[in-house]
């Protein structure tokens, strides 16, 4: 699958790595504040609508509560910061970047003007 170019230069404008594969999964990596190796899985069709679908998405479906809750039994252990505000501060932080990425990628659905931007 080809992703447009001007969805890679917004991913990476998030300061995300992006790996995609053949059957259309496509996988952003970046590192949050706490440290941890952050992985976000998507899949759409490439174009700036499918991307702005797909990560509308996972931001509606992302809980912060869910985020945290298996990591508070691993906290001090295995790189998990112990502090539970740490982990709910680096939850919310995800929440956040995942909001800023949908609201550029509309913007960019805007500026595109077109169903499917090229």
């Amino acid at each position: 699958m080809e992703i447009d170019n001007k969805v890679i230069a917004l991913i990476e404008e998030h300061d995300f790595s992006i790996n995609s594969y053949e059957d259309g999964t496509v996988e952003l990596e970046r590192y949050t504040p706490a440290g941890e190796d952050w992985i976000v899985n998507l899949s759409f069709d490439g174009t700036v609508n499918g991307f702005l679908e797909e990560i509308w998405e996972y931001y509606e479906d992302f809980d912060v509560d869910e985020a945290v809750e298996p990591l508070v039994e691993c906290r001090g252990q295995r790189g998990v910061p112990s502090s539970i505000r740490t982990l709910v501060e680096d939850a919310e932080w995800k929440d956040s970047e995942l909001k800023s990425l949908y609201d550029d990628a509309f913007k960019l659905k805007l500026e595109c003007g077109k169903p499917r931007c090229a």
